[in-house]
């Protein structure tokens, strides 16, 4: 197979460093913490795995083993303080919010979501306290419109309930924005998108303005100033 690896570099593009070096393997998702820590996908022990390293590529160690033969677990979202991940873990039972020390240890579950799995993504808040991804119901709601993403936030501690939002996403991705109130998401057809942000209150999202392109993924700079 091909390898995929992480690198890092300045936002001016200079300074360019190869962190992960694995041959046939893939290593993806890319989570930093503020006192940089990165969390990310890998399988190159076999199944996939969630691993950590420090932010220049040394220690690079893996933080979940499947019990299960067909257990695995991808997309983490490490803390903002570097303690801990929290990461989809999926192949026994519904796919779940699960998180661990990031010095390792036994993984705990977050979310217990009773007829509805986590899927795709997932996206901490700045201040650590709340948790989007993707909320896929057991049962396909008929009143859903065409192209409606369902999102779904839960707080960081699983004790309640998850809020949930029905947007009209063009990939199932939310970045949060800085204050930890709102989240912006990405609308739009094949060939243009859109910028918006929702609050967590529920109140209606506010188009920010558009792009004459295809956008995958975005993210702001911590200090909110640069998308």
């Amino acid at each position: 197979g091909k390898a995929t690896d992480l690198f890092s570099m300045n936002a001016d593009g200079s300074g360019r460093v190869q962190l992960t070096t694995s041959a046939h393997s893939s290593n993806t998702w890319p989570s930093m913490a503020n006192g940089g820590r990165v969390a990310f996908t890998s399988n190159r022990s076999g199944g996939r795995q969630v691993w950590v390293m420090e932010a220049d590529g040394t220690n690079q160690r893996q933080l979940t083993f499947g019990e299960q033969p067909r257990e695995s677990a991808y997309a983490p979202a490490i803390a903002p303080d570097g303690s801990e991940v929290f990461f989809i873990k999926l192949g026994v039972g519904r796919a779940a919010v699960w998180k661990a020390s990031v010095d390792g240890g036994e993984a705990t579950q977050v979310s217990r979501l009773t007829a509805a799995s986590v899927e795709a993504f997932l996206s901490i808040s700045p201040d650590g306290k709340w948790i989007a991804y993707r909320h896929v119901s057991s049962a396909k709601q008929s009143a859903d419109e065409e192209g409606a993403t369902t999102i779904g936030v839960i707080s960081s501690d699983g004790a309640r309930e998850p809020k949930l939002f029905n947007l009209p996403l063009r990939r199932p991705m939310v970045q949060w924005a800085a204050d930890s109130q709102s989240f912006y998401y990405s609308a739009g057809t094949f060939n243009s998108s859109s910028l918006w942000r929702q609050p967590l209150d529920g109140s209606k999202a506010e188009k920010l303005f558009d792009l004459p392109d295809r956008l995958h993924n975005f993210a702001w700079t911590r200090d909110g100033k640069d998308l």
